[in-house]
């Protein structure tokens, strides 16, 4: 295995399915971005647009699931 190929599987080895679940949210938010600035038909207004809002973001769709699954048992 290459050097950064270790690395990343180092990595990842301590990912946590919360820290996971992040990462997943904040790519989609950018794959979001992304395909609404493709548009030309597009009428779009973003608040708070920084990384710390979509951390907020994240955080309360997080704890949103974390209490439904609480709801559940």
């Amino acid at each position: 295995m290459r050097k950064e190929g270790a690395a990343f599987a180092a990595r990842i080895a301590t990912l946590t399915p919360i820290s996971g679940s992040q990462l997943v949210l904040v790519t989609q938010y950018f794959d979001t971005l992304r395909s609404i600035g493709e548009s030309n038909k597009t009428n779009t207004l973003f608040l708070s647009h920084n990384p710390g809002a979509v951390k907020e973001i994240s955080d309360q769709i997080l704890e949103s699931m974390l209490v439904a699954e609480r709801a559940k048992g």
